[in-house]
């Protein structure tokens, strides 16, 4: 009883990981609205674009894998790039603090990226 539930759960993380991918996409696509801006302006957008299509690929490496032990480690792998995206968009905002119109998508981006971080451990 106790692995399905295990195994339930991580399948839920894995499925919860993939909604941040697109989501990643999302931000990352915000690119052209900076294209006309300082390449460092561009850079965040553009890292969270390849973070999103890492995890997509990922995803699709990982589907047919549903043993707990590789859906782990997805959702560990899916949590690092995480991190690294909000790390990512935490630099964007000290760099970007001083334009408001290149500030718009970081900061509600680093509040999803801490849902998903916060997803995997708990």
């Amino acid at each position: 009883m106790g692995e399905n539930r295990n195994l339930a759960r991580e399948i839920a993380r894995r499925r919860v990981a993939f909604v941040g991918a697109f989501l990643s996409l999302v931000f990352g696509f915000t690119i052209t609205e900076e294209i006309s801006d300082s390449v460092l302006y561009i850079a965040d957008d553009a890292a969270l674009l390849l973070l999103g299509i890492v995890i997509i690929v990922l995803f699709l490496l990982y589907r047919n894998k549903i043993n707990e032990m590789d859906l782990k480690r997805f959702n560990n792998i899916a949590a690092i790039i995480f991190a690294i995206g909000l790390i990512i968009k935490i630099f964007a905002i000290v760099i970007e603090a001083a334009d408001p119109d290149a500030l718009g998508d970081d900061i509600p981006s680093v509040i999803i990226f801490l849902v998903f971080l916060l997803n995997r451990f708990l």
